[in-house]
């Protein structure tokens, strides 16, 4: 399944960058995927690597109050598996001191 995203594949340079970038570290990030929300391969992917940023700065930046707004939030539910990650987050971020919003 990923293999269009591995070294020679059609999305190879979506993984395969030689630069590093810290998410963790930056106070507001902005994930604009209006122009994919369609795409049936890269819509999950990177929906993939925005729950990941988002858990990993929800358990890893202790005492800092974190937030998730979902804007146009219908668009994420429609999508097969969206409906129950929003769920799991309003079940959990609290307990790490985070706030969902939608």
């Amino acid at each position: 399944m990923l293999e269009p995203y591995y070294k020679g594949g059609e999305y190879d340079y979506l993984l395969n960058s030689d630069k590093q970038l810290d998410l963790l570290s930056k106070r507001f990030i902005v994930f604009e995927i209006d122009a994919i929300k369609d795409h049936k391969i890269l819509f999950p992917i990177v929906t993939i690597i925005i729950m990941e940023v988002f858990i990993n700065k929800m358990r890893r930046l202790k005492g800092v109050r974190k937030l998730i707004l979902i804007e146009e939030a219908w668009k994420a539910i429609a999508k097969e598996g969206m409906a129950e990650y929003i769920k799991y987050l309003f079940k959990t971020v609290r307990k790490f001191l985070a706030r969902p919003s939608s």
